[in-house]
């Protein structure tokens, strides 16, 4: 039974869960801004003991990859690229916004769902999934607009602190739903890596980078949603 290590440090929420297999042992989350750097750490070695296992024990090791922001990334996956590095285990990254989608899709029966992490102005990181948080569109940067999610028919879901401050602008839309009170954990992160360990897809420790996406679309350019429904 693999032991994983899951790290999600890619908005304030400091959080990190160790699985023994598909089983959760123990999660700590903590919501303290610019706080990471600090308290990685001993928040790994809080959670090992609490459990009673060692490091020494661990499988693997899973990182959030991004998007998110550019120092709580660079901490955690740097952190995790050294513990595996150290114990000489497999790493394994996950998406952040599919591991939100996949949370929300114990709740949703039918729809898109769009998990959000604001990136301030009116700017989000989203990407577009199913109901079951398989992945339509790959991560993207999204200025919101009115009409950003007019050329969808079915409910659409709206989530994550990027979701919070475009509720006024879609306060009228039919087809838009908010789920409040999602984001990025490290439980999430785990579950989806224990099936990425089962498959053996691990990463290159030299090479793995965290995806910051920094670049934003134009207001003025064609909508980025519009491909993956098809529209011209």
């Amino acid at each position: 039974m693999p032991i994983i290590l899951c790290l999600e440090t890619s908005t304030n929420t400091c959080s990190v869960s160790l699985f023994k297999e598909s089983e959760l042992l123990a999660e700590y989350n903590l919501h303290i801004k610019n706080s990471h750097s600090e308290v990685l750490s001993k928040m790994i070695n809080d959670l090992l003991a609490t459990v009673g296992y060692t490091i020494k024990e661990l499988n693997a090791i899973a990182v959030s990859i991004g998007p998110g922001s550019y120092t709580g990334l660079r901490i955690g996956v740097s952190t995790a690229k050294g513990l595996a590095y150290g114990l000489d285990i497999p790493i394994i990254k996950v998406d952040t916004l599919q591991a939100m989608a996949y949370e929300v899709s114990h709740y949703v029966q039918r729809g898109t769902l769009f998990p959000m992490i604001d990136a301030r102005r009116m700017e989000v990181y989203t990407m577009q999934t199913d109901e079951q948080a398989r992945v339509i569109k790959e991560a993207y940067p999204l200025i919101l607009e009115e009409t950003s999610f007019d050329a969808f028919e079915q409910e659409i879901y709206l989530f994550g602190n990027g979701a919070e401050k475009c509720k006024e602008l879609y306060d009228k839309h039919e087809k838009i739903i908010f789920i409040n009170n999602i984001s990025p954990s490290s439980k999430n992160i785990g579950a989806l890596a224990i099936k990425k360990y089962e498959q053996g897809i691990f990463e290159d420790i030299q090479t793995l980078e965290p995806f910051y996406l920094k670049a934003f679309y134009s207001p003025k350019a064609k909508n980025p949603l519009t491909k993956s429904i098809g529209k011209k």
